[in-house]
């Protein structure tokens, strides 16, 4: 098996697949979340554009913590881009030991799921924009989006071997 030097990724010879590892995809959370930061200092208003960057980092960091304990890939890739989804199936591979989600923090992660997995956000959506959208707050989402990487980049850090392959461990 070859392996990166930085373990961001490895390449199965048997499968001929290339595999992203935990770490490689909480470095990519991290540039979504710091591009989302960018564009959230440039306003105090809700930017779709910001919020979708800080929504992707989210979904990465959850579903890097998910690979981190050992789901297989193909597994976390099922939940496609529904943060509520991953907020349960993290709960039952113990997040709750690395990461303390306050009731709010979980209700503002639920309550944008919808409008981020239906793409709102990536594109300009006129129903969204004008009728029935909520835009949460930009420095909730901003901090809470921030924090969820902090903390699951230590724990993808620590959880995996030399290689990146997951530490398996059960649920």
């Amino acid at each position: 098996m070859e392996t990166s030097e930085a373990a961001t990724f490895r390449i199965e010879a048997v499968t001929g697949q290339l595999l992203i590892s935990p770490i490689g995809t909480m470095r990519r959370a991290r540039e979504f979340f710091d591009a989302s930061e960018f564009l959230r200092q440039q306003s105090d208003h809700f930017s779709p554009v910001g919020g979708f960057l800080a929504c992707r980092a989210v979904e990465l960091s959850l579903k890097a913590f998910l690979r981190a304990r050992g789901v297989e890939w193909s597994d976390v890739r099922a939940f496609g881009h529904d943060i509520a989804r991953l907020l349960v199936e993290t709960h039952i591979y113990g997040i709750d030991h690395f990461l303390i989600l306050s009731p709010e923090d979980r209700d503002l992660l639920c309550s944008i799921s919808n409008d981020y997995s239906g793409q709102r956000w990536a594109y300009f959506d006129i129903q969204w924009a004008f009728v029935s959208g909520v835009a949460p707050d930009p420095a909730a989402l901003g901090a809470l989006a921030g924090r969820i990487v902090a903390s699951l980049e230590s724990v993808c850090e620590t959880r995996t071997t030399g290689d990146g392959s997951p530490l398996v461990a059960a649920p």
